[in-house]
Formats: C-alpha cells, sequence, structure tokens
C-alpha cells in the first residue's frame, strides 16, 4: 500500500541538491542520475513495493523499501521509464540486509534519464525521510507565504499610488538584478526595464543576439494574462530569482484585471457619451440617470471640446503619454473647480466640462485650452493636434448644442491649409457660427452681447452713446477726419471715444477685422431687436 505526504503546498518546492544537506539524508549515496540533482522535490511517496506507481505525482520523491524486493529484476528499464513518465523526480531505497548486485541496465537507463537513484544509510528509516522531507517542504512554504504577502503587499501599495505595469516591471529587475519586459496579452501592453548592463536590448533584438530569457506565466484560473521575461543581462538566473518572478506574477495579475476593468468602464463611457451626442434624446431626464457616473448633472453649465490627432507612422505609439497628458489635464481644470470628463468618440478625444452655474469659470477654459494644446503637442512633436470647443451653456440641451458647436469648429479649424496643430472656438468663427447655429435667435443675441454687449449696458447709459459713433465712423470709411467734419467734433474727442470703445469691447475698430465684427453686431442689433433682448433701437445722431 502506497502511503503520501502531499501538503498543501503552493507551487515550488526544494532542489534535491538542498535536500541532501537534510541530515536523514546526509549520508545516502547516489548510485545513478547524479546530473538531475536540480530536480525540483515538492512531495514524497512512500510506495510498498516497487512495481506500485500509479498514485505517484510529479515532483515527488518516490521511497521505495528494497527489502519488499524478492527479485532484483523488479528494479528494470520499464519500472524506471514508468517512474520517470510521471514526473517523479528521485528513487530513494532503503538497502536490505545484505544488499543484491543492481541491474547494470537499470543504472545506466537513470543515468540517461538523469532521474537519480539514492540508497539510504543503513538505520535511516523510509517514514524517517518521509517526515524530513516534508518538514522541510512546509518550512519552504512557509517562508514563501511571508515573501508572497510581503511582495503581494508592496505591489498593492504601488498599484494604490497610482504605480502602472511599468512601475512593477522596474521594482522586479531590481529585485532580480536582470532585465524584464512583462507582456500584457489582456490589454495590449508591453512593459520593460533595462538594467545599465541590457541598456542595448532593444538594439540587439534585431540582430538576433537577445540573450535567452527565462519566462513565466501570468493567469488567474485558467486565463492567460501575459508573460514575464527575464533577460541574464547582469547576473546569472536563480531558482530564488524565479520564485520572485512567480509572486510577482500573481500580483502582475491584478493591476491587468484592474487595467482591463477601467477599461471596459471607460469604453461603455466612451459609447454613452459618443451615442447621446449624435441625437438628441426625447426625454432628458432620463437619460442624465442613465449616465455612467454621477457626471451629468442637468442644472450645471456644460462645454464640450473635441480633439482630433492625425499622424503617420510610428506616432499612434504615443497613446499611453498621452493618456497620462489627459489625466493632467482634468486635474488642470480641476483647479478651476470645473469637472471634466475624458471619452474618445472613434479617432477623437472629447472633454466634457461642467461647473454649478453660481461658480461657473468656464470662461477661462479657453486660456487653459491653449496650454493643453501645447502641452499634448510637446508630448508628441510628430502629431498634428487640431481641437474645437463650444460656448458655455446651461442644462442638458445647453450640454448638446455646445457638442455641436464643438463640432462645427473642429470642422473648420481642420479645413484650414495649416499644417501644425491649431484650437478655435465657436465663439471665434464669426458670421459661420450664425449659420451654423440650431437656434440662429439665440445665437445672434449671443453675439451681440459677446461683441457690443458693454455698449449695451442699462446701468451705464453713457456707453450706448458710442454705437452712434461707430456707425458714422463706418459709414466715413474709417476716416477720422471726414468724422469729426461730419459729427462737429474735434478730432481728438473721436479718438478717445474709439479708445473707449477698444477697452469697453476688445475690439478696435481701426483694426479691419475687428471692424468688421463691430459692424455686423451693430446691424444685428438694429434689425434683431428681439434677439438683442431690447425693443427697437433707432438710429441716433452721433453729434
Amino acid at each position: 500500500m502506497l502511503q503520501e505526504s502531499r501538503p498543501n503546498l503552493l507551487p515550488l518546492g526544494i532542489s534535491l541538491q538542498d535536500l541532501l544537506r537534510l541530515p536523514i539524508l546526509q549520508n545516502c549515496k547516489i548510485l545513478a542520475g547524479s546530473q538531475g540533482l536540480s530536480n525540483l522535490v515538492t512531495g514524497a511517496a512512500l510506495a510498498g513495493a516497487p512495481d506500485i506507481v500509479a498514485p505517484a505525482h510529479p515532483g515527488e520523491l518516490f521511497l521505495v523499501d528494497w527489502t519488499w524486493i524478492e527479485e532484483p529484476p523488479a528494479l528494470s528499464t520499464d519500472f524506471i521509464h514508468r517512474l520517470r513518465q510521471l514526473g517523479i523526480s528521485a528513487i530513494c531505497l532503503r538497502p536490505a540486509i545484505s544488499l543484491p548486485d543492481f541491474s547494470p541496465d537499470f543504472l545506466r537507463e537513470a543515468d540517461q534519464l538523469r532521474l537519480p537513484v539514492l540508497q539510504l544509510a543503513r538505520g535511516i528509516t523510509l517514514t524517517g525521510v518521509l517526515k524530513g522531507v516534508t518538514d522541510a517542504l512546509l518550512e519552504r512554504q512557509a517562508a514563501y507565504l511571508a515573501q508572497t504577502q510581503a511582495l503581494d503587499e508592496i505591489v498593492l501599495s504601488l498599484l494604490a499610488e497610482g504605480a502602472d505595469l511599468e512601475g512593477i516591471a522596474r521594482m522586479l529587475a531590481q529585485l532580480v538584478d536582470n532585465s524584464v519586459l512583462i507582456c500584457d496579452t489582456i490589454n495590449g501592453r508591453n512593459a520593460w526595464f533595462l538594467t545599465k548592463r541590457g541598456q542595448s536590448i532593444a538594439s540587439l533584438r534585431g540582430n538576433g543576439s537577445l540573450p535567452q530569457p527565462t519566462h513565466r506565466p501570468i493567469h488567474i484560473g485558467d486565463e492567460a494574462y501575459g508573460q514575464i521575461f527575464v533577460y541574464p543581462t547582469d547576473t546569472p538566473i536563480t531558482r530564488a530569482h524565479l520564485e520572485t518572478v512567480e509572486l510577482i506574477a500573481r500580483s502582475v495579475s491584478l493591476e491587468i484585471a484592474q487595467t482591463r476593468n477601467n477599461r471596459n468602464s471607460a469604453k461603455a463611457l466612451d459609447d454613452y457619451f459618443a451615442r447621446l451626442l449624435r441625437a438628441t434624446p426625447a426625454k432628458p431626464v432620463k437619460e442624465a440617470h442613465r449616465s455612467p457616473g454621477s457626471w451629468l448633472v442637468l442644472d450645471h453649465v456644460h462645454m464640450v471640446v473635441r480633439i482630433r490627432i492625425t499622424g503617420t507612422g510610428d506616432a499612434h505609439n504615443k497613446a499611453p503619454e498621452l493618456a497620462m497628458h489627459f489625466e493632467e489635464v482634468e486635474d488642470m481644470f480641476r483647479a478651476l473647480e470645473v469637472s471634466c470628463l475624458h471619452v474618445q468618440d472613434g479617432a477623437e478625444h472629447l472633454l466634457l466640462l461642467s461647473a454649478p452655474k453660481g461658480k461657473n469659470r468656464l470662461g477661462e477654459a479657453s486660456q487653459l485650452l491653449e496650454q493643453i494644446m501645447e502641452g499634448l503637442q510637446s508630448h508628441a512633436p510628430d502629431l498634428r493636434f487640431q481641437a474645437g470647443y463650444g460656448n458655455p451653456r446651461p442644462g442638458f440641451n445647453g450640454l448638446m448644442q455646445s457638442a455641436k458647436q464643438a463640432q462645427t469648429a473642429l470642422r473648420l479649424c481642420a479645413n484650414t491649409q495649416d499644417e501644425k496643430s491649431c484650437i478655435l472656438g465657436f465663439h471665434q468663427i464669426g458670421l459661420f457660427r450664425l449659420i451654423y447655429a440650431d437656434d440662429p435667435d439665440a445665437e445672434i443675441q449671443a453675439y451681440i452681447q459677446e461683441t457690443i454687449g458693454p455698449l449695451l449696458d442699462p446701468k451705464e447709459t453713457r456707453n450706448v452713446d458710442y454705437i452712434p459713433v461707430l456707425e458714422a465712423f463706418f459709414q466715413c470709411g474709417g476716416n477720422l477726419k471726414k468724422l469729426s467734419e461730419l459729427t462737429f467734433t474735434h478730432y481728438n474727442t473721436l479718438v478717445y471715444r474709439l479708445k473707449r470703445v477698444k477697452m469697453l469691447t476688445g475690439l478696435d475698430p481701426r483694426v479691419a477685422q475687428e471692424r468688421f465684427a463691430l459692424e455686423t453686431a451693430i446691424q444685428l442689433y438694429r434689425l434683431h431687436p428681439q434677439a438683442a433682448g431690447q425693443g427697437m433701437a433707432p438710429a441716433r445722431s452721433p453729434g
């Protein structure tokens, strides 16, 4: 009958060479298979007779009582082949009082198979060896568990602090004192860390002289997550190194699973907003409740930014760097007390900005967007970035309106011949904003207020007097001398009034493009008083 020692061990063991240092095995004799002393022993099995081998398991030390053997031929080459096929690490024999001669074929076959055959010293019992091996394995397991817990705590701490796969690769390279490559097949990522002596690994890869790595799988259950490769660039890879790699592989699987979950969540968010922004839903309130997370607040002010990235060659390999930069972008907006959500709609990136009405600082976002575009360009100079953004608008309908404005601004930005990156706000596209507006009256009102609003402030009645001056200025083709004669007003007075217009509106009537914006706004003010939010504004004498 066969007795087993199979403690609930993690997948590790002790090399046979190390086991031979145990007091109970120190005086044993190696009869054959000395080249297999590096075999890993993960357990021990005690057999009553050598021909009972079926219940044996891979990695075990097979203990045989020689006194049960009545005829030496029992130890045949067929017997040793059966053990080798089962994955036995070594055969350990307890000799009888008088030992028969071993079959030369048996020992020769053991040598060829590198299967060690050990003969115990007199007085050593197989049960004693069984206990010694079991105790050694349990002691190794306790040390392994302690190391596992320590490494797990380190990796989990790194992940909690925001470390990614590259951070884990760096830590592992330091632990094994060699260069490391981690392949994440679930998320399609590679992370590596090259030690000083391994700096040329990348150049060696194409020359066929890359040092042969040792690799360990990353998996959870039956699902394969990837591989960890250790390149012996600095020191020989030891069994202790391999055990460390196996421990780290357990924790790496957590990072990979977390990344996959985040990616799936991000995709769900991307799909939701991509669908939402393509067609206005019939019931905004219900749509807000369907929003992933709590981002969509109906009574907030919203602003949408669309960014398109184009490039060739290796440019698209910049995705991880760009993702990190977009995380920095979100932090930049949080400093303005503006909620920023980054999602992807196909090849375009969307920034969905939101702020409470009472704390709306979205007006400052356009200045910040210039910095963001410069940052993106510095991260990836071989790419071209184009961005369009809409005006801040309240409520759910405001979100949809700003999204369409951003799309329009981006389309006009993309039509420019400038090969460099550019950014364009909907409010900057001039009369195009009126052509593309969903609500022309609302857009006209916004255009008037944004252009000459300070001149229409009812609290500043004197400012309204500047509008007739501007109309006369336009009639005179911008000629101040002619305007002075027409209005019987001193030249210096007119210069002062034009400076006041520039100070109040930010537009200089003496610059052609800005003069056109002022003239258009005043004409709309005269023709669309309802859009301007006032009664009909008759022309007044500029005198």
